[in-house]
């Protein structure tokens, strides 16, 4: 899965893709068609998982960025009231400021269109503090992945069933109890248990772990 999201964050954790990445669906279409998975042999679930994953990831990243810009307009010396809610409207508005930071055409918020500022002026700032911020996302080895359910697990006898790479063939997890889900779990693999991760609800809490094997009292998991 890391080089599913290498290639995700490498293509599009740029200036040039900040309006491909809100909803995401151009970059999945775009990804889809490269013919990575097939390459990797990896099945669609985990593949698309794994690059929705990165675009969370590059989409925090922006979401970081946006905050600093705003913090250090508001403490700007030389910028106005007028100036700072020029700045703030446009790091709102996805396609706005992504046109601004390459120089392109656009089509300005209602709020912004009358304002008495030097929006040339303002438009240089932010691509000078955007440039000048805006890092590279290092591809980290993770110990885990996300699954979502039909696809990615089901339930059956009293296990849970993680599909694999080969089709067809699943990874039968024993349960320490009777609880289920149906929705997406991130999965972290330890040395002897696994940590299912979900959405906290009313019925349920986790991390849970799940022990994918059971020896003498004792879960172990390899590979």
């Amino acid at each position: 899965m890391e080089d599913a999201k290498k290639t995700t964050y490498e293509c599009y954790s740029g200036i040039g893709s900040l309006g491909k990445l809100t909803p995401g669906y151009t970059v999945l279409s775009e990804m889809r068609a490269s013919g990575m998975r097939q390459k990797l042999g990896m099945p669609i679930v985990y593949y698309e998982l794994a690059i929705l994953d990165a675009l969370t990831a590059i989409k925090g990243r922006w979401g970081i960025l946006r905050d600093t810009l705003k913090r250090l307009a508001s403490f700007h010396e030389g910028f106005t009231k007028e100036d700072r809610t020029y700045i703030y409207t446009v790091l709102k508005w996805n396609s706005v400021y992504a046109a601004i930071l390459q120089g392109e055409d656009y089509e300005e918020p209602n709020l912004v269109k009358d304002l008495p500022v030097d929006k040339h002026r303002l438009n240089n700032w932010l691509r000078r503090q955007t440039r000048k911020r805006l890092g590279r996302i290092q591809v980290m080895r993770e110990a885990g992945f996300t699954i979502s359910p039909k696809a990615g697990y089901s339930y059956k006898n009293g296990v849970m069933r993680i599909a694999g790479r080969q089709p067809r063939k699943r990874m039968e997890i024993p349960l320490r109890d009777g609880r289920q889900f149906s929705r997406q779990l991130h999965v972290e693999v330890k040395e002897d248990y696994i940590v299912l991760t979900a959405p906290v609800t009313k019925e349920s809490s986790l991390p849970h772990r799940h022990h994918p094997s059971v020896q003498g009292g004792e879960g172990r998991q390899s590979g």
